[in-house]
């Protein structure tokens, strides 16, 4: 009995843990719900759920400024422009669409677009559509997060 209990907690043990590195499809799936999150994060204006995306000596690399090098940086970084929205009362959504995605032992990169939607209280809308490259890292607690996080506008 002590036998398949410990079977049991290590099955368990074993579903909560992110697939091995080397399992490419597997970890699309999860960097793909990592998107997800970002995408939450903009509706809500959550600033931490964003945050935590990030390693914590990420780079941020924003057009026509200097690089945002750090978690805390970049999360300050976010809390403005969140910020600045709710002050405005405006809702944020953004979608992503991967054009390409290369997995390799413990890092990641993905190349693509963004298209962010600002919502007016006057009912108009503003649209920014933009390319990115992001690379990933897996960390030692099992979790991917953005390592470096580079984009532009296409307009």
């Amino acid at each position: 009995m002590k036998t398949a209990g410990l079977l049991l907690v290590m099955l368990i043990l074993g579903a909560c843990q992110s697939p091995p590195a080397n399992d490419s499809a597997a970890v699309s799936v999860l960097l793909d719900a990592r998107y997800d999150r970002f995408s939450d994060a903009y509706e809500t204006k959550d600033v931490d759920l964003v945050a935590q995306l990030y390693t914590t000596d990420a780079y941020y690399l924003q057009p026509g400024g200097d690089i945002t090098r750090g978690r805390d940086a970049i999360r300050a970084s976010f809390a403005r422009f969140f910020d600045g929205a709710a002050a405005r009362g405006d809702t944020l959504t953004i979608a992503f669409t991967i054009l390409e995605r290369g997995i390799a032992g413990d890092q990641a990169y993905d190349i693509g677009y963004y298209d962010l939607r600002v919502g007016r209280l006057d009912g108009t809308a503003g649209e920014d559509r933009g390319k990115f490259v992001v690379i990933w890292r897996l960390g030692t607690d099992g979790e991917w997060r953005i390592h470096a996080d580079g984009y532009s506008g296409v307009n």
